[in-house]
């Protein structure tokens, strides 16, 4: 490829120094470093084309290439350098990043995945999924009028998993010990680790060791969620009170799922 410069021929693999060119720049085979500005567009033509950006400071490298129909960017390609990031910037600031465990990181909040393009239902009010979340929780017993004087718990153990607005808790709930001191209310289970919108949801529970009635049905409702119980006769379903609560080793157990919508 030749390439004149004020008067100046280049050979193959020139290497530019400042070249300022107008229109189109058509290149075969690879060009070496050096300082480029272009204006108009530039074609790179190979059996593999290929931008590299050397970092002569690391010793390592980054480029974009097309194969067999493929594009493929790369980073760091011999991982000389640990965590290396791929970032891309709009209006001057970061908007989305691959990091080094290979994770896709958006960088605002409220920002995510958009799928408007897709139909909607008629009640649709967002397609944008902005919010993935997993981890523990620490369930507790307590009420909703005057508290427990303390529990003691054997195991407290809770999990869950939030998809945009929907959070699914589950828990392992067992105390050893209860002083009730002058207790009163309802019992609920506290420490949920987002607030329910509404009180429309349900969730099973499995119990055992309770010395009152037993709870079937747990329903969460802003911060906390209300244990419910069956009655045989009736068939009607009430809170389940302070008094339903034994006071010794490995009782009041309950297992549970529960799915509602964060507010």
């Amino acid at each position: 490829m030749t390439i004149k410069q004020q008067g100046g021929v280049f050979g193959r693999n020139p290497t530019f120094n400042d070249v300022a060119i107008g229109g189109e720049l058509s290149v075969s085979g690879e060009v070496a470093s050096g300082t480029n500005r272009i204006s108009g567009d530039l074609f790179v033509n190979d059996s593999t084309p290929t931008i590299r950006l050397t970092d002569t400071d690391v010793s390592y490298f980054s480029q974009v290439r097309q194969v067999s129909g493929t594009m493929i960017i790369e980073n760091d390609t011999a991982n000389l350098v640990s965590n290396s990031l791929i970032v891309f910037r709009i209006d001057g600031a970061e908007a989305v990043k691959i990091d080094g465990n290979k994770n896709l990181v958006i960088a605002n909040a409220g920002s995510g995945i958009d799928f408007s393009a897709t139909s909607q239902a008629s009640g649709s009010t967002s397609e944008l999924f902005d919010d993935y979340e997993e981890g523990t929780w620490t369930p507790t017993y307590t009420t909703d009028g005057t508290d427990f004087g303390s529990v003691t718990y054997d195991t407290q153990d809770g999990h869950y998993t939030k998809i945009g607005n929907v959070v699914v808790l589950r828990a392992y709930l067992r105390t050893d010990a209860i002083t009730v001191g002058s207790a009163s209310g309802n019992v609920v289970v506290g420490g949920l680790p987002f607030s329910a919108s509404n009180s429309r949801n349900a969730g099973s529970v499995i119990p055992s060791a309770f010395i009152g009635d037993h709870p079937i049905m747990i329903q969460a409702s802003g911060s906390t969620a209300y244990l419910y119980y069956q009655a045989s006769a009736s068939g009607t379903t009430s809170l389940l009170q302070v008094a339903d609560l034994n006071t010794g080793a490995n009782d009041n157990t309950i297992v549970f799922t529960v799915t509602y919508q964060a507010s």
